[in-house]
């Protein structure tokens, strides 16, 4: 494998692992907002 390569491949897995971060962490402030505002309403 060349450097060129290389460099490609850990240029798509950072990008994946910080687009995977992205949802992870969107999904879970997605999760405490929906129980913040049930507990409010209720």
């Amino acid at each position: 494998m060349t450097d060129l390569s290389v460099s490609i491949i850990i240029i798509i897995v950072s990008a994946l692992s910080v687009i995977i971060a992205t949802v992870v962490v969107s999904n879970a402030a997605g999760e405490s907002y929906k129980l913040n505002r049930r507990e409010r309403t209720a």
